[in-house]
């Protein structure tokens, strides 16, 4: 890049004034260095303008992906040239024309290796307009981004919960196939897709239970899976395509007795409370307004005078002696 603008700088200067001047001018030398100044950081201005975000990804199987960021309307198979080479090889570089992405806010350029191993190194250089803007180095084995699981399938278990089963994408000559590898499990009501669970698997398996307990009756749900593998974990999966299902919950005989002993419980503690107030309701209202002979004054009265009278009948009389 430093070349191709150090070219188009001494036409410039050497247009405008005889190269053995500027010898012997210091002050045009001066100029030059203005011009060859303002020509270098204009176009590292323009090239930022033009490729952000720049990074590459593999499937460590089949091919090696880069892509950048560039404004909209960007022309990229036109505008664009990808030149890469092994490291190690000193063989002529190969080209890769990139491709505008859906959204046309990115290029993408997708590299498909003879082989992967671990100690594969690959160096591109990217050219806009004909122009070198930068060479990148990128080590296949530490931008690993594995393909997502496939055959993605689920089925009903006799204890009412779900089995969601898979496969792992790579065949086994693939580098990755048989590495450790973690997954996760992710699935939401489709009415309302905002609503999701999440749920890691860390150990080697290809399937998860999803619990009755967890879903609600009479809702359609949507499931995915999304992989990692432990030894390349610069990136997660894409998410795998979804299966659905529906959960239409059929009461059994242990749910009835696990709700009725509950609900018998909480019956029998309120109709003892309702028995207890109305009980206590009553008593007040019309058993305690019932008379009440023992309390009553007209035998309180009597009741006395039987005991003075009983009384008297025991006093023993006094003796003329004792006067």
């Amino acid at each position: 890049m430093l070349f191709s603008v150090g070219r188009a700088s001494a036409q410039l200067v050497r247009g405008t004034r005889p190269v053995s001047t500027m010898a012997g001018n210091p002050g045009a030398a001066l100029h030059a260095l203005r011009i060859l100044f303002f020509l270098c950081t204009t176009h590292e201005a323009v090239a930022a303008g033009r490729v952000q975000e720049f990074a590459c990804f593999t499937d460590y199987d089949k091919e090696l992906v880069c892509h950048w960021k560039v404004p909209a309307q960007t022309n990229c198979s036109k505008e664009f040239l990808l030149y890469y080479r092994k490291n190690f090889f000193n063989l002529p570089n190969r080209v890769c024309i990139p491709e505008n992405g859906k959204d046309n806010l990115k290029c993408t350029c997708t590299i498909y290796p003879d082989y992967f191993v671990s100690g594969l190194t690959y160096i591109l250089a990217l050219q806009f307009n004909g122009t070198d803007m930068w060479n990148y180095t990128v080590i296949p084995a530490l931008v690993v981004k594995p393909r997502a699981p496939k055959n993605l399938a689920i089925g009903k278990a006799e204890n009412g919960n779900f089995n969601l089963s898979w496969e792992e994408s790579y065949s086994p000559s693939s580098m990755l196939s048989g590495q450790p590898v973690i997954y996760e499990v992710k699935y939401w009501r489709k009415q309302h897709p905002t609503e999701v669970s999440v749920k890691a698997i860390n150990y080697q398996a290809k399937s998860f239970e999803i619990t009755a307990s967890s879903l609600r009756r009479g809702y359609d749900y949507v499931a995915s899976v999304r992989c990692n593998y432990t030894d390349y974990p610069a990136y997660w999966s894409e998410w795998s395509e979804v299966v659905e299902f529906h959960y239409n919950y059929q009461v059994t005989a242990e749910d009835i007795l696990q709700m009725a002993v509950p609900v018998a419980c909480i019956l029998v503690m309120a109709v003892s409370v309702i028995c207890y107030f109305c009980f206590t309701k009553v008593k007040k209202e019309w058993w305690d307004q019932i008379p009440n002979p023992a309390k009553s004054h007209l035998v309180v009265k009597n009741v006395k005078k039987l005991q003075e009278l009983c009384g008297s009948k025991f006093v023993k009389p006094k003796h003329q002696g004792d006067r």
